[in-house]
């Protein structure tokens, strides 16, 4: 049986087998998503025997959950972690595309836009805000202000309106689509055929994110082929 210690030293954790410093891992804190701790492995050799001691030993020291962010090809890590207990909670996507990977249809309506500072946007800033809490309360939940999420969004967003509803829109800074919003899918997918329609007469690719978490994220995602297969996924213990 290995001898597992850690040597803690200003937010690192040196891991040590058998008198032998295999690396260390870090921890700090996001002030938007404090609830956890957020891990980065520095370690000379994943031994998915050791990890579960590994990580049991800096739990006993920390007061919160640990999550790690990973690529999905780093599949020695991977199966380290999940060793331990992490669980996989999200995938993301990072979507870099072009209309030729495009298989939606090509619908050429006009859609309503709005910029920060008036009201049809600071009204999409409120739902989007409500919408990630959601998505997110089980993955990293938000702990920043109002005022905060706000400041990440692009300056302006393209929205439809049914009945004095906002039915769909999309925060978008030149040739990304930042967030996403509907009200059911279907009425999103036609939506986001007339926003993507409106890109692709002004750029030659688009770049988006995709949450699994996020419904609507990926029904924008389902409109393009040839897509990398890599996502960034978050695990928490």
């Amino acid at each position: 049986m290995v001898n597992i210690q850690l040597d803690f030293n200003d937010d690192v954790f040196n891991v040590i087998i058998d008198g032998n410093c295999i690396g260390s891992i870090e921890y700090s804190t996001n002030p938007y998503h404090n609830r956890h701790y957020y891990l980065k492995l520095n370690l000379q050799q994943y031994d998915i025997g050791a990890a579960k001691e590994i990580f049991a030993l800096m739990s006993s020291k920390l007061d919160k959950p640990m999550q790690i962010m990973l690529s999905s090809t780093e599949k020695e890590i991977v199966s380290f972690i999940q060793s331990a207990g992490f669980c996989c909670k999200r995938k993301c996507y990072e979507i870099e595309t072009s209309g030729q990977d495009y298989i939606g249809k090509k619908i050429e309506e006009p859609l309503l836009s709005s910029k920060v500072g008036h009201f049809m946007y600071t009204k999409c800033c409120e739902i989007i805000l409500d919408r990630y809490i959601s998505t997110h309360k089980g993955i990293n939940p938000w702990t920043g202000s109002k005022e905060n999420f706000f400041m990440m969004l692009p300056k302006d967003v393209f929205y439809e309106v049914e009945n004095e509803e906002i039915r769909n829109f999309a925060f978008v800074e030149d040739n990304e689509i930042a967030y996403v919003y509907g009200v059911d899918r279907e009425g999103f997918k036609i939506f986001a055929q007339k926003l993507i329609t409106i890109l692709l007469k002004q750029y030659e690719n688009i770049m988006f994110e995709a949450d699994d978490c996020d419904e609507y994220a990926m029904e924008l995602k389902a409109l393009f082929v040839n897509q990398s297969k890599e996502s960034f996924d978050t695990y928490i213990l």
